[in-house]
C-alpha cells in the first residue's frame, strides 16, 4: 500500500517533496539541508518550452486555474485501506504509471492550500506540519486598529508601518 511504500523510503531517509507554487516561486533545493537525508523534489513546469506555445497549458497554469482539479488529474489518491477508490465515475486512485503518486511533503501557498485543504487531509490523511514566510504581499501604513487579513502574516515595525507576508504550507503524508 501507499502508507507502507511512505514507511519502506522513510527507513531509507528517502522523502519526495511536490511544490505545488506558481512559476520561479519554489525553493526547491534551496531549503531542504539535512545531513544523510536525500530528497526527491518536483515543481509544476511553467518551461520556456510549455510556455511558447499558447495553445499548451502548462501545469503550472493549470494549477492556478483549478488546483483541486488539478491534483485529481495527476496524483493517485488511495484510501485509508490502500484500496481505490471511485467518484463521479472517475477512478482516483489507478495503476497507470502517469499518474503521481502521493508525495511525503506537500509545499504550497497558504491561499492555495485553503482551496485544496479538503483533498489533502481527507484524501491524503495528510498533516500541516509548518507555515514559513515566503515573500512580501504588500508594505502599509500602520494603523491600531486594522483588522488584518487572515491570509497573510503581518508584522509592525516601529508602530509605523506593516509588511504582510505570504505563506508557504507545508503538509505531511507520513
Amino acid at each position: 500500500t501507499m502508507r507502507d511504500k511512505v514507511q519502506e523510503d522513510k527507513s531509507n531517509n528517502l522523502f519526495s517533496v511536490h511544490y505545488l507554487m506558481g512559476c520561479h516561486s519554489a525553493p526547491v533545493y534551496s531549503h531542504l539541508h539535512a545531513t544523510n537525508v536525500f530528497v526527491n523534489a518536483w515543481y509544476l513546469d511553467c518551461s520556456p518550452e510549455c510556455r511558447q506555445d499558447e495553445a499548451v497549458v502548462c501545469e503550472s497554469e493549470a494549477f492556478e486555474n483549478d488546483p483541486s482539479n488539478f491534483m485529481q488529474s495527476i496524483y493517485s489518491f488511495p484510501s485509508i485501506d490502500g484500496a481505490c477508490e471511485e467518484e463521479d465515475n472517475n477512478h482516483s486512485c489507478t495503476n497507470d504509471d502517469t499518474k503521481k503518486t502521493v508525495p511525503s511533503f506537500i509545499v504550497i501557498m497558504r491561499e492555495d492550500a485553503v482551496k485544496v485543504e479538503g483533498l489533502l487531509v481527507d484524501k491524503w490523511k495528510a498533516t500541516r506540519v509548518a507555515s514559513i514566510r515566503h515573500s512580501i504581499a504588500s508594505i502599509s501604513p500602520h494603523k491600531q486598529q486594522m483588522q488584518h487579513s487572515k491570509q497573510f502574516d503581518v508584522l509592525s515595525v516601529l508602530s509605523l508601518i506593516d509588511i504582510h507576508f505570504e505563506h508557504m504550507e507545508v503538509y505531511t503524508t507520513i
